[in-house]
Protein backbone atom coordinates (compact mmCIF):
# COMPACT_ATOMS: atom_id res chain seq x y z
CA UNK A 1 0.00 0.00 0.00
CA UNK A 2 1.65 3.19 -0.85
CA UNK A 3 0.43 7.14 -0.25
CA UNK A 4 1.98 10.30 0.18
CA UNK A 5 2.03 10.88 4.27
CA UNK A 6 -0.88 11.64 6.41
CA UNK A 7 -2.78 9.60 3.49
CA UNK A 8 -3.80 7.51 6.13
CA UNK A 9 -1.68 4.66 5.75
CA UNK A 10 -0.83 4.35 9.58
CA UNK A 11 -4.72 4.77 10.68
CA UNK A 12 -5.51 1.65 8.35
CA UNK A 13 -2.86 -0.09 9.83
CA UNK A 14 -4.65 0.22 12.89
CA UNK A 15 -7.94 -0.90 11.73
CA UNK A 16 -6.40 -4.00 10.47
CA UNK A 17 -5.12 -4.58 13.88
CA UNK A 18 -8.86 -4.34 15.48
CA UNK A 19 -10.26 -6.08 13.15
CA UNK A 20 -7.76 -8.48 13.70
CA UNK A 21 -8.18 -9.32 17.46
CA UNK A 22 -11.66 -9.10 17.30
CA UNK A 23 -11.26 -12.29 15.06
CA UNK A 24 -8.49 -13.91 16.81
CA UNK A 25 -6.53 -13.56 14.61
CA UNK A 26 -2.31 -12.83 15.74
CA UNK A 27 -1.35 -9.45 14.70
CA UNK A 28 2.44 -9.01 14.53
CA UNK A 29 3.39 -5.64 13.24
CA UNK A 30 7.07 -4.99 11.91
CA UNK A 31 8.36 -1.01 11.56
CA UNK A 32 11.18 -1.26 9.00
CA UNK A 33 12.00 2.92 9.02
CA UNK A 34 15.69 1.66 9.91
CA UNK A 35 15.94 -1.30 9.18
CA UNK A 36 19.54 -2.90 8.78
CA UNK A 37 18.80 -6.52 9.58
CA UNK A 38 15.77 -8.30 8.34
CA UNK A 39 15.74 -10.84 10.43
CA UNK A 40 16.47 -8.94 13.79
CA UNK A 41 14.11 -6.13 12.45
CA UNK A 42 11.49 -9.14 12.12
CA UNK A 43 12.36 -10.45 15.22
CA UNK A 44 11.73 -7.31 17.29
CA UNK A 45 8.52 -6.78 15.55
CA UNK A 46 7.02 -10.29 16.71
CA UNK A 47 8.45 -9.96 20.51
CA UNK A 48 7.35 -6.27 20.97
CA UNK A 49 3.56 -7.41 19.03
CA UNK A 50 3.68 -10.67 21.69
CA UNK A 51 3.37 -7.90 24.44
CA UNK A 52 0.46 -6.13 23.22
CA UNK A 53 -2.70 -6.62 25.12
CA UNK A 54 -6.28 -7.27 23.03
CA UNK A 55 -9.00 -7.12 25.71
CA UNK A 56 -6.56 -6.98 28.96
CA UNK A 57 -4.66 -10.49 28.15
CA UNK A 58 -1.23 -10.20 25.94
CA UNK A 59 -0.72 -12.00 22.51
CA UNK A 60 2.36 -13.99 24.37
CA UNK A 61 -0.22 -15.12 26.97
CA UNK A 62 -2.81 -16.01 24.36
CA UNK A 63 -0.09 -18.10 22.55
CA UNK A 64 0.98 -19.87 25.35
CA UNK A 65 -2.95 -20.58 26.36
CA UNK A 66 -3.10 -22.58 22.82
CA UNK A 67 0.05 -24.34 23.28
CA UNK A 68 -1.72 -25.83 26.75
CA UNK A 69 -4.81 -26.98 24.88
CA UNK A 70 -2.88 -28.72 22.51
CA UNK A 71 -0.96 -29.92 25.31
CA UNK A 72 -3.84 -31.44 27.11
CA UNK A 73 -5.59 -32.55 24.03
CA UNK A 74 -2.02 -34.91 23.49
CA UNK A 75 -2.44 -35.84 26.67
CA UNK A 76 -6.09 -37.14 26.34
CA UNK A 77 -7.53 -34.86 28.26
CA UNK A 78 -9.90 -31.85 26.97
CA UNK A 79 -9.00 -28.16 28.37
CA UNK A 80 -11.11 -24.91 26.43
CA UNK A 81 -9.24 -21.94 25.59
CA UNK A 82 -10.09 -19.88 28.90
CA UNK A 83 -8.77 -22.65 30.89
CA UNK A 84 -5.34 -21.92 28.88
CA UNK A 85 -5.57 -18.50 29.51
CA UNK A 86 -6.01 -19.28 33.54
CA UNK A 87 -2.58 -21.72 33.27
CA UNK A 88 -0.52 -18.99 31.35
CA UNK A 89 -1.62 -16.38 34.05
CA UNK A 90 -0.12 -19.02 36.88
CA UNK A 91 2.72 -19.48 34.61
CA UNK A 92 3.64 -16.22 35.18
CA UNK A 93 3.55 -16.58 38.61
CA UNK A 94 5.79 -19.23 39.05
CA UNK A 95 9.48 -19.24 40.64
CA UNK A 96 12.52 -20.26 38.78
CA UNK A 97 12.36 -24.04 39.47
CA UNK A 98 8.96 -24.41 39.50
CA UNK A 99 8.55 -22.86 35.57
CA UNK A 100 11.59 -25.05 34.29
CA UNK A 101 9.10 -27.94 35.31
CA UNK A 102 6.11 -26.44 34.19
CA UNK A 103 7.89 -25.61 30.76
CA UNK A 104 9.43 -28.98 30.37
CA UNK A 105 5.95 -30.92 30.83
CA UNK A 106 4.44 -28.80 28.16
CA UNK A 107 7.26 -29.11 25.87
CA UNK A 108 7.35 -33.03 26.61
CA UNK A 109 3.66 -33.07 25.55
CA UNK A 110 4.11 -31.13 22.58
CA UNK A 111 7.41 -32.96 21.49
CA UNK A 112 5.56 -36.20 21.68
CA UNK A 113 3.37 -35.74 18.96
CA UNK A 114 4.72 -32.50 16.86
CA UNK A 115 8.62 -34.17 16.43
CA UNK A 116 8.55 -34.63 12.72
CA UNK A 117 7.49 -30.89 12.65
CA UNK A 118 8.87 -28.95 14.86
CA UNK A 119 12.28 -27.61 13.83
CA UNK A 120 15.32 -27.07 15.37
CA UNK A 121 14.44 -23.78 17.96
CA UNK A 122 10.97 -24.71 18.37
CA UNK A 123 11.23 -26.57 22.04
CA UNK A 124 13.32 -23.45 22.49
CA UNK A 125 11.01 -20.61 21.33
CA UNK A 126 8.30 -23.12 23.61
CA UNK A 127 10.98 -22.82 26.87
CA UNK A 128 11.65 -18.91 26.06
CA UNK A 129 8.04 -17.80 25.96
CA UNK A 130 7.34 -19.66 29.06
CA UNK A 131 10.06 -17.63 30.17
CA UNK A 132 8.82 -14.09 28.83
CA UNK A 133 5.52 -14.55 30.21
CA UNK A 134 6.83 -14.62 33.33
CA UNK A 135 6.27 -11.74 35.86
CA UNK A 136 7.75 -13.27 38.98
CA UNK A 137 11.58 -12.93 37.88
CA UNK A 138 12.84 -10.00 35.88
CA UNK A 139 15.93 -11.38 35.54
CA UNK A 140 13.94 -15.05 33.34
CA UNK A 141 11.85 -12.50 31.24
CA UNK A 142 14.53 -9.99 30.34
CA UNK A 143 17.18 -13.38 29.48
CA UNK A 144 13.67 -14.58 27.33
CA UNK A 145 13.51 -11.89 25.60
CA UNK A 146 16.52 -11.12 24.83
CA UNK A 147 17.37 -14.69 23.63
CA UNK A 148 13.93 -14.78 21.44
CA UNK A 149 15.47 -11.24 19.83
CA UNK A 150 18.02 -13.33 18.85
CA UNK A 151 20.70 -12.59 21.43
CA UNK A 152 23.18 -15.39 22.53
CA UNK A 153 22.83 -15.90 26.02
CA UNK A 154 25.90 -17.20 28.01
CA UNK A 155 25.43 -20.87 29.15
CA UNK A 156 24.46 -20.45 33.02
CA UNK A 157 21.77 -18.24 31.39
CA UNK A 158 20.40 -20.41 28.93
CA UNK A 159 20.57 -23.66 31.96
CA UNK A 160 18.45 -20.99 34.00
CA UNK A 161 15.66 -20.76 30.99
CA UNK A 162 16.38 -24.59 30.04
CA UNK A 163 17.93 -23.76 26.41
CA UNK A 164 19.67 -26.34 24.29
CA UNK A 165 20.85 -23.69 22.12
CA UNK A 166 22.39 -20.66 24.02
CA UNK A 167 23.10 -18.77 20.45
CA UNK A 168 20.39 -18.79 17.95
CA UNK A 169 19.92 -18.73 14.44
CA UNK A 170 17.93 -15.88 13.00
CA UNK A 171 16.45 -16.94 10.40
CA UNK A 172 15.13 -20.56 12.64
CA UNK A 173 14.09 -18.67 15.46
CA UNK A 174 11.94 -16.84 13.19
CA UNK A 175 10.70 -19.81 11.41
CA UNK A 176 10.18 -21.42 15.34
CA UNK A 177 8.21 -18.44 16.35
CA UNK A 178 6.11 -18.83 13.70
CA UNK A 179 5.12 -22.35 14.15
CA UNK A 180 4.06 -21.35 17.68
CA UNK A 181 2.06 -18.58 16.60
CA UNK A 182 0.18 -21.41 14.09
CA UNK A 183 -1.05 -23.02 17.63
CA UNK A 184 -3.15 -19.30 17.99
CA UNK A 185 -4.59 -19.86 14.60
CA UNK A 186 -4.28 -17.19 11.95
CA UNK A 187 -1.45 -14.32 12.15
CA UNK A 188 -1.46 -11.27 10.33
CA UNK A 189 2.03 -9.88 9.49
CA UNK A 190 1.65 -6.08 8.73
CA UNK A 191 5.05 -4.25 8.06
CA UNK A 192 5.46 -0.32 7.48
CA UNK A 193 7.89 1.27 5.25
CA UNK A 194 8.78 -1.89 3.78
CA UNK A 195 10.59 -0.12 0.59
CA UNK A 196 13.24 -0.47 3.08
CA UNK A 197 14.08 -4.08 2.77
CA UNK A 198 14.19 -4.14 -1.16
CA UNK A 199 17.55 -4.55 -0.82
CA UNK A 200 18.01 -7.12 0.97
CA UNK A 201 15.35 -9.17 -1.21
CA UNK A 202 17.85 -8.54 -3.93
CA UNK A 203 20.64 -9.62 -1.83
CA UNK A 204 18.65 -12.98 -2.04
CA UNK A 205 17.68 -12.81 -5.53
CA UNK A 206 21.23 -12.10 -6.65
CA UNK A 207 22.98 -14.16 -3.64
CA UNK A 208 20.93 -17.11 -3.02
CA UNK A 209 23.49 -18.17 0.10
CA UNK A 210 22.68 -14.53 1.82
CA UNK A 211 20.74 -15.73 4.79
CA UNK A 212 19.28 -12.27 5.63
CA UNK A 213 18.28 -12.31 2.00
CA UNK A 214 16.82 -15.73 2.17
CA UNK A 215 14.55 -14.78 4.94
CA UNK A 216 13.20 -11.63 3.14
CA UNK A 217 12.20 -13.55 0.30
CA UNK A 218 10.59 -16.02 2.29
CA UNK A 219 8.12 -14.06 4.21
CA UNK A 220 7.95 -11.43 1.36
CA UNK A 221 6.95 -13.82 -1.70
Amino acid sequence: LKGDAGMGKTHLLGELRRGATERGVTFVYVDMTDVRSFDHTLLLGLVDSLTREVGGTSQLRQVIAALFVEAEGILGRSATFDQGLEYAAEAATLGDNDLRRATEALVNALWGRHRTSFIHPSLDVIRALMGMNNEACLRIWSLASAWLQGSKVDDFDGMQLGLVQCEPDPGSLIKGIFKMLHFRGSTLLAFDQLDNCFPLLDAARSAPDHEEGKTAQLVLE
